[in-house]
């Protein structure tokens, strides 16, 4: 947006003030190798530029994806401190999701 205040705006500011920190975080998730020792088969961010790179920028999708998983972990938060556990179904899980609103 002009004003710079769209939920992708703010994802995208966010995206690119990340540094070396945040790779060393991001690269420490990924496995170490996999089934067929194939090292390509795990994207590795190795350059400081990996945040702040215009060519590999945060899509559109990027910004549903990862408040998709964040409703979903807001949802199951939700769900464990209503009941005081950690059972809750799917169809539970779901509801609670629908039910999410944020920005």
């Amino acid at each position: 947006t002009d004003d710079g205040d769209s939920g992708y705006d703010r994802f995208a500011k966010a995206w690119y003030e990340q540094g070396r920190e945040n790779i060393e975080y991001y690269n420490c998730k990924q496995p170490k190798n996999n089934t067929i020792n194939d090292p390509e088969l795990y994207f590795k961010a190795e350059t400081p530029e990996f945040f702040t790179s215009k060519e590999i920028a945060p899509t559109s999708g990027a910004v549903f994806n990862y408040d998709s998983a964040i409703a979903l972990g807001l949802a199951a938060c939700q769900l464990h401190e209503e009941r005081g556990d950690a059972y809750f179904n799917g169809e539970d899980l779901f509801n609670r999701f629908t039910m999410q609103s944020f920005q």
